[in-house]
């Protein structure tokens, strides 16, 4: 009989891995030296995974992730509505339909909310930068989440252990199924999975591709 395992980030998060957007957020902000009204739940794990990237990339992304129009823009909407959770997809999603209607003539008054991150001149946003920056903010996610990767996990879950799934299906990028119960498993990644060349990588970052609401 079949026995399928269908795991979330609440499975990296029982492993006490920091992957949550706002642990992303935290090491962002860490990198350059800024300040964020958020502090991880397990310190010590954030300032190792922050260590091991450090020995892999250097000093790497650090600019990168100084100029990236989103990381700034969800710093900003994450620290000043002082919040505990921030959801990458939504935020950019929210955007994108924001621009969309401006663009219309739907809606006014957006440019002030957005021109410091995305605007360019007096007229229009500048989209094709807001594409290369999420591209951008998908290769520095990869490499965090591969730092995390790397790290030692210091538990395991016995009713996972005993468990012996034939297929596992994952909702997140990060390998942890495997790296701590069964190496040989195969794996189904919804969302993509992480870069092993740290060059590329096919996490996906995005939400339904509505008509209106397409940055192109």
């Amino acid at each position: 009989m079949e026995r399928i395992l269908i795991i979330g980030n609440g499975f990296d998060l029982a492993h006490k891995l920091p992957t949550r957007y706002n642990d992303f957020l935290y090491f962002c902000c860490k990198r350059i030296n800024k300040n964020i009204n958020y502090n991880p739940d397990n310190l010590r794990v954030a300032d190792s995974v922050n260590s091991i990237f450090q020995s892999a990339y250097e000093n790497t992304f650090d600019d990168k992730i100084r100029n990236n129009s989103w990381i700034s823009y969800f710093i900003r909407i994450y620290d000043e509505n002082r919040l505990n959770w921030i959801d990458f997809e939504t935020e950019i999603k929210n955007v994108c339909i924001d621009v969309t209607k401006y663009e219309n003539n739907e809606i006014k008054n957006v440019k002030d909310k957005y021109k410091e991150f995305f605007d360019v001149g007096t007229l229009n946003f500048e989209k094709e930068k807001m594409k290369e920056d999420l591209s951008g903010l998908i290769l520095i996610l990869d490499a965090y989440l591969n730092s995390v990767n790397s790290f030692e996990i210091p538990m395991y879950s016995r009713d996972i252990l005993d468990f012996y799934p034939t297929k596992v299906i994952s909702f997140n990028y990060t390998d942890t199924y495997r790296k701590v119960y069964d190496k040989k498993s195969s794996i189904e990644y919804i969302h993509g999975k992480l870069s092993t060349d740290k060059t590329d990588n096919s996490i996906v970052i995005g939400f339904n591709s509505l008509e209106d609401n397409k940055l192109d």
